[in-house]
């Protein structure tokens, strides 16, 4: 009673381990920022802050048919708690639109070569030279005065491939239609609580405008927070049907091979403890850990049985207490080392520098441990209750490898040699396993939101995601000032850079000399900014030649418009940071140690994509930033630049450590060189296979298919172990089928099936990870069962005393 107490205790505290999404558990602790100051930076200002819904269709969409649409969107998502802006249109008034924009000092943006230019052109000697003109073109701006102030627009806001309709955000063709949403919220979590907020909406919305009279139109929404926000979602469901499919597969397979409840009950028991005692385990050491760990609980599930069914299977109940005592010493050796080498092989995932991996080995681990200290404890004391007499491994249980035996008897000893072939194979093929080193392509493949994301990025013209050009000062004048020169040096390699644009707060504050160059010129300047003026003699120059058909009154309001609001006080000063028509405070990071000019560097390529980031970084070099104090830039794309250089390291120290956690287990189990090489036999067959099949299929090694190593390691080396242990005491190979043989193939049989449930994840990255399981464990049973007997009768057949 009393290890069943303890089971329902661990349980309990098992089951308040709380799991994270956190984007750091995806990085490496050596890259992860040891400043404060940078990593607030990161989290505040990074590219979780916006969102943008789209209205698309295949074909092209009128404003007419949508605008009525995208107006009703912005106003429920402006709705959304956490939603600070929606920009979803232009003032359709270009007078309106401009001061909107830039306010009434819209003249401040321009550079005096500009304001100059405009002057001219709506002096009365630029409109008779515009109507003079033989060429026609530019037939909406025929002095070319909007063109001016659009182009000040876009070095303000930003240069895309949106086109304005109406007013509304699109593209060439009008087939995409943008809503740009920005968040008031500063944590991820708080990130993903606004997104999953604004997607219900969007869901909502879709659900009722994209009805009968809206065929073929599609709402969505896209960005870093609404990726994560789903990702998230998709795997914790991910994971509830994982591990609800392994628990059911597993014990319908334990019901068929006993052929009663009791045991399989049993043995299901011994797991929850050891999956209860790795997450109480874990809880008491990491606190939580991130969801994707827990998609290794399924496998875990059907590794866990292995250790109940040696057990039970050696379980007769008509011998009494020998027949219990028979069970767990006949195994038992072999039970204890291949829990510990399984156990050492997970270990070895501390040694790879990524939180979600070592969340996986924290859990893998005191699983394991946890499961064989079930089998040894729980598992007799519920197998003394069985009265029933069902479950003998007499019978029924070697029905179950007839057929199996039967098909290898027919194999000869020399066919050992397709093993080596196999393993040969599996040598050629490493060199060209693909290394997916960064989570964005794993993302993309499991989560729509995210390919969607890069779709739209590429059409757009620009990534939603920026890079931060971050200017340290004493003070906020400091700071801007800073910023304001790093952009000066930036601007003549923008191209070379690969940015789209850039968003900053010295965009919307010119430097001082400017301002007051634009107050004195347009003061100067006398009646030629005045929109009577302009007004009247552009009348009159048009009385003069009615034969143009460009010079319209419509255009004429246009124009006097802008006038009316670029008007400046002689009088006034520069602009102050309380006057800007855009929130400081998005460009602007005050901390305990000192001030940030933030600026946004969008880039054309997502900065995730093959060589963006390099591309930015060799720019910045060849355009003297390294000579810059305290300009830097700042983003995770470019901290994981150098990923490659340290997986593989991680790789390679995970590797050396598992191997001689193995081996020195092993020696001490056999204490034989050669019994500790044949041990190893099954896993080399079972890996090499993997290996293969990667190479084949184009699987990838990333983060999670790089945890499938240790997993084989401990999987083909229990399969060795049991063989090899059996051979050691001097048992027939044909006793050997029969005495494990039973139990191996369920194992194998149950941790496939546990495998094969990750086949049903949305996520596409995990169902990898269960085909990877399902081949290296058949590998290693196939192996364990044909490769390995005659090898290890035929050494100790020949062995010394001494040396068993």
């Amino acid at each position: 009673m009393g290890a069943l107490a303890i089971s329902v205790l661990l349980v309990w505290f098992g089951l308040g381990l709380e799991t994270r999404s956190d984007r750091l558990d995806f990085r490496p602790r050596s890259a992860t920022l040891p400043a404060s100051f940078d990593q607030q930076l990161l989290d505040q200002y990074a590219g979780l802050r916006s969102i943008v819904v789209y209205v698309a269709s295949d074909d092209s969409l009128g404003v007419d048919r949508v605008g009525p649409q995208i107006d009703e969107i912005a106003d429920s998502l402006l709705a959304v708690p956490g939603v600070r802006r929606v920009r979803a249109r232009l003032a359709a008034d270009a007078a309106t639109g401009w001061q909107s924009e830039f306010g009434p000092w819209a003249a401040l943006y321009l550079t005096p070569h500009e304001l100059r230019l405009i002057g001219d052109r709506i002096s009365r000697a630029g409109m008779e030279r515009a109507m003079s003109r033989s060429d026609k073109g530019r037939s909406s701006d025929p002095l070319n005065v909007l063109g001016v102030g659009l182009t000040a627009a876009q070095r303000v806001v930003g240069v895309t491939r949106v086109r304005v309709s109406d007013g509304y955000f699109t593209l060439k063709g009008q087939r995409q239609f943008f809503i740009f949403v920005e968040l008031d919220v500063g944590t991820a979590l708080d990130h993903m609580r606004v997104a999953n907020a604004t997607r219900r909406v969007v869901q909502r919305l879709n659900t009722r405008l994209v009805g009968s009279a809206q065929q073929g139109l599609r709402i969505g929404a896209v960005g870093r927070a609404v990726g994560y926000a789903s990702a998230f979602e998709t795997m914790r469901r991910d994971i509830n049907r994982v591990g609800t499919l392994a628990v059911v597969v597993v014990t319908l397979l334990l019901f068929v091979f006993f052929a009663g409840i009791r045991r399989p009950l049993a043995i299901l028991t011994t797991i929850v403890f050891g999956l209860a005692a790795g997450a109480a385990v874990t809880r008491l050491v990491l606190g939580s850990v991130n969801i994707t760990a827990l998609i290794f609980v399924g496998p875990l599930v059907g590794l866990g049985v292995d250790f109940g069914l040696h057990i039970a299977t050696h379980y007769k109940r008509e011998d009494g207490e020998f027949g219990l005592s028979y069970a767990l010493l006949q195994p038992g050796r072999a039970i204890l080392f291949s829990g510990l080498t399984t156990a050492a092989a997970f270990s070895s995932l501390l040694m790879i520098d990524y939180p979600v991996t070592q969340h996986v080995a924290a859990l893998a681990v005191a699983g394991m441990l946890g499961t064989v200290l079930g089998a040894f404890t729980i598992l007799p004391i519920l197998l003394a209750e069985d009265v029933s007499g069902a479950g003998s491994m007499h019978g029924a249980h070697l029905r179950h490898l007839s057929l199996l035996r039967a098909l290898l008897a027919r194999i000869p000893e020399r066919g050992s040699f397709v093993w080596v072939l196999v393993v040969a194979l599996a040598v050629l093929a490493a060199t060209s396993v693909r290394f997916e080193l960064h989570p964005w392509e794993f993302k993309k493949r499991g989560t729509p939101e995210y390919a969607e994301l890069e779709r739209i990025s590429e059409e757009f013209g620009s990534s939603f995601t920026p890079v931060l050009l971050v200017s340290r000062g004493a003070n906020r004048d400091d700071a801007i000032e800073k910023d304001r020169l790093a952009l000066r040096r930036l601007r003549p390699g923008t191209q070379r850079a690969g940015i789209a644009f850039v968003e900053s707060l010295t965009n919307w504050l010119p430097a001082d000399s400017i301002q007051r160059s634009n107050i004195a010129f347009i003061a100067d300047a006398g009646d030629t900014f005045s929109a009577s003026r302009f007004a009247r003699e552009y009348d009159e120059v048009v009385a003069q030649h009615n034969d143009d058909k460009r010079f319209t009154a419509e255009y004429r309001d246009r124009i006097a418009g802008i006038l009316d609001v670029t008007r400046l006080d002689p009088e006034r000063g520069p602009l102050t940071l309380s006057e800007l028509p855009v929130e400081p405070v998005r460009y602007l990071f005050e901390g305990e140690e000192g001030v940030a000019a933030i600026s946004y560097l969008y880039l054309k390529r997502f900065p995730w994509s093959d060589g963006a980031a390099t591309q930015l970084e060799e720019t910045m070099r060849l355009l003297g930033f390294d000579d810059v104090p305290e300009t830097y830039l700042l983003s995770d794309e470019l901290e994981l630049s150098n990923e490659a250089g340290w997986l593989a390291r991680y790789l390679l120290r995970a590797f050396i450590l598992a191997v001689t956690l193995v081996v020195v287990l092993l020696w001490l189990q056999f204490r034989s060189r050669a019994a500790v090489l044949l041990c190893l036999v099954p896993t080399i067959c079972g890996l090499s296979l993997v290996a293969i099949v990667m190479v084949l299929f184009d699987i990838p090694l990333n983060k999670l298919t790089m945890a499938i190593a240790p997993l084989l390691v401990g999987i083909g080396l229990d399969d060795g172990i049991h063989v090899m242990e059996r051979f050691r005491t001097g048992q027939s190979r044909e006793t050997v089928f029969r005495e494990v043989g039973p139990a191996m193939a369920m194992t194998t049989l149950t941790s496939v099936a546990a495998f094969a449930c990750i086949l049903f994840t949305e996520f596409g990255g995990a169902a990898e990870i269960g085909i990877l399981g399902m081949v290296g464990m058949v590998g290693a049973f196939l192996a364990a069962m044909h490769a390995l007997p005659p090898l290890a009768a035929r050494f100790y057949k020949s062995a010394s005393p001494r040396s068993r």
